[in-house]
């Protein structure tokens, strides 16, 4: 974890030292009922600035939670850059209400990209970008799953922003033009590594049990005999759980398979 902003009514980075400074965003009921635990951003000029930017083209996660019902205009939500050279920021998308992604590296490397679910209906919802360099891939999740299919995006090793990042709005000095946003934001949430889909789905559904599967493959026992089990999110409720499920029947000579919680 390189930081972890809860804004429960302040900046306070609980995991490191990276306080970030609130500038007009007032302490407003999250997700969870009235008390303060999320920030509330006017779309003029209240945001929270922390000391974190992403550099290099090291694998990264950047997660948070938002509610807005502000869809006629474009409003960046978090991230910051240098106009002209390098960037990495969100932000929903005018008329659609989608996320809208962008990086560019500074060196040649521009990607700029839209989601498809509507996150500017007034309800929560959890947004997660992942980078691999490994596999030059960029995700983007809303409310835990897939939003769009990854983008193939090589990011130099020389990438920096130059500038550290903002939430509610983005740090680019001297960006011809800067949209703000308007609503709430609630645990932002920074890794140095790209999680994975099950992880982004956890916390999206906080509470949604692991089903382990104990599969009788006689023919793929380790050397002590004994089988391995195969972890997976159970999708309650999930039109597109079928995704999720342990792929068993690609393990030879299955003959039964026992679910358990």
């Amino acid at each position: 974890v390189v930081g972890y902003w809860p804004l429960d009514g302040d900046a306070a980075d609980v995991i490191g030292q990276s306080d970030g400074v609130n500038n007009g965003a007032i302490a407003a009921s999250g997700r969870f009922g009235a008390r303060p635990d999320a920030m509330e951003f006017n779309g003029i000029d209240s945001h929270v600035a922390i000391p974190k930017r992403l550099s290099g083209d090291a694998d990264f996660t950047v997660s948070m939670w938002l509610k807005t019902d502000s869809s006629d205009s474009f409003q960046e939500f978090f991230g910051g850059g240098t106009e002209g050279a390098a960037y990495f920021y969100l932000a929903t998308y005018h008329g659609t209400g989608t996320t809208y992604v962008a990086l560019h590296d500074g060196a040649g490397t521009a990607l700029d990209f839209v989601g498809t679910t509507d996150v500017c209906d007034g309800a929560w919802h959890y947004i997660s970008v992942t980078y691999s360099a490994a596999a030059d891939m960029l995700a983007l999740y809303v409310d835990g799953l897939e939003d769009v299919e990854p983008k193939v995006v090589a990011v130099s090793a020389g990438f920096d922003p130059g500038q550290d990042f903002h939430i509610g709005r983005i740090n680019v000095p001297g960006a011809v033009g800067v949209y703000p946003f308007t609503g709430k934001i609630d645990d932002v949430l920074i890794h140095s590594v790209a999680k994975s889909p099950d992880y982004i789905y956890r916390r999206a559904k906080p509470g949604v049990p692991t089903l382990r599967f104990l599969a009788h493959t006689e023919p793929e026992a380790n050397a002590e005999g004994a089988f391995d089990w195969l972890d997976s999110t159970l999708h309650w409720g999930d039109p597109a759980a079928t995704l999720a499920v342990p792929l068993l029947t690609d393990l030879a000579q299955t003959q039964t398979c026992t679910g358990l919680l």
